[in-house]
C-alpha cells in the first residue's frame, strides 16, 4: 500500500470532472449530513457543472494510483468576494485516518492566501476528526446555528474562521 502522507495532491482541472463528479457524489451518497448539497440534486446535474465548478474554484485533490481519494475546494463567498469558504471536504472511507485531509487542504489554503482575506468553513458539531483538522489547521470557532441537513432533518453546526496567513 502507498504511504498516503505523501500522495499527490494537485488541483483539480476541468478535465478531471468526471472523476470529481464520482467522488462528490460518493461523499454526498454516504455523508449526507457533513454537506449542505444533496446526492439527489447534484446526481441531476450535468457534467458540465462540475467541469465549470472546477474551472471557476480552487478545488484539490489527493491520489492513489492515478484515483482520486480526498477533495477539497475553497470558493468565494457569494455575498463578500473577499472571504473564501472552504467546502467539499472528503476523504474516501478507506484512506481516512492518514492526514488526506489536512493534505489536500493545506494546498488548497495555499493557494488561496493571494485571493482571499480569510477563510470560513461550516461543520457539523458533533464531527471530532473534522473539528480536530480544522483546528490544527488555525481556524478557530465564530459561530453556532441549528441548521437543516439536506434529508430535512435539523443539526448543531459550527461556522469556523481563519485569517490569510501574512495579512
Amino acid at each position: 500500500m502507498t504511504d498516503l502522507q505523501s500522495l499527490p495532491v494537485r488541483q483539480l482541472l476541468e478535465a478531471d470532472a468526471e472523476t470529481f463528479r464520482r467522488v462528490r457524489l460518493e461523499a454526498l451518497e454516504r455523508e449526507p449530513l457533513a454537506f449542505r448539497a444533496s446526492y439527489k440534486d447534484e446526481a441531476a446535474l450535468p457534467l458540465g457543472y462540475f467541469r465549470d465548478r472546477l474551472a471557476s474554484g480552487l478545488v484539490f485533490g489527493a491520489f492513489s494510483d492515478n484515483t482520486l481519494v480526498a477533495t477539497a475546494g475553497i470558493d468565494a463567498l457569494k455575498d463578500d468576494p473577499a472571504i473564501g469558504v472552504l467546502w467539499g471536504v472528503y476523504v474516501r472511507h478507506d484512506r481516512r485516518g492518514h492526514g488526506l485531509a489536512q493534505s489536500v487542504i493545506e494546498k488548497a489554503l495555499e493557494a488561496a492566501e493571494a485571493r482571499y482575506g480569510e477563510i470560513r468553513l461550516r461543520v457539523k458539531a458533533t464531527n471530532a476528526a473534522a473539528r480536530a483538522v480544522y483546528a490544527r489547521l488555525g481556524f478557530r470557532i465564530m459561530s453556532r446555528e441549528t441548521a437543516t441537513a439536506a434529508d430535512g432533518s435539523g443539526h448543531e453546526y459550527e461556522w469556523w474562521l481563519r485569517s490569510a496567513v501574512g495579512r
